[in-house]
């Protein structure tokens, strides 16, 4: 048998720096959030495969763009949302809404937080805008975001929302970005990425 390291398809382990942490992000977890330090002096390329629990399954990654909510019957729901990503390792969501009119100016990455309690998670905007009619309560108003979310079971060490080009030839186009996530796992830091 091979003694080499298997990891997932589609995953990469990295090295104990990780990547910097963006100003840019929101993240949390259900009580106190707390970012635990890097581990020093890992070899990620050779430690030996290991599952996420005792059950001895690999872990589950699940992708899932959202559509800021709204399900193909016109409704939007939250709680059908975290009903059909729960029990995965680490998901990824897109269109993820922050006090927008389409979606009730509804605060989506806290309250898919709430619905999945023992997850951390992050929220990285693509779109970031000054509200001030829509939160008349605030001084200064406040933000309209619009952009992807990254969950997990395990700690999130760090995270990254990096802009994409913006390729156009006929004025505005929407802003893309990608997500980066490095999340604890029993086989070290893996590198999780989402973009919309």
């Amino acid at each position: 048998k091979s003694t080499k390291t298997q990891v997932p398809r589609g995953l990469a382990a990295v090295g104990p720096r990780g990547v910097r942490t963006s100003d840019r992000r929101s993240c949390g977890r259900p009580g106190e959030f707390t970012s635990p330090s890097p581990r020093e002096n890992l070899d990620y390329t050779s430690a030996p495969y290991r599952p996420l629990d005792d059950l001895g399954r690999p872990m589950r990654f699940v992708t899932y763009n959202i559509r800021y909510g709204v399900g193909r019957d016109g409704r939007l729901d939250l709680d059908r949302i975290a009903d059909t990503v729960l029990g995965a390792d680490v998901v990824a969501l897109q269109e993820v809404d922050r006090h927008w009119p389409r979606s009730d100016m509804r605060d989506q990455p806290r309250e898919l937080s709430k619905r999945l309690p023992g997850y951390w998670w992050v929220f990285g905007p693509s779109i970031d805008l000054h509200a001030p009619t829509a939160f008349a309560d605030e001084v200064g108003g406040g933000r309209r975001q619009f952009g992807t979310m990254i969950l997990a079971r395990t700690p999130i060490r760090s995270t990254q929302t990096v802009p994409l080009p913006r390729w156009t030839s006929d004025g505005w186009t929407m802003q893309r970005s990608a997500l980066i996530a490095v999340i604890d796992t029993p086989i070290g830091a893996v590198r999780v990425t989402t973009t919309h």
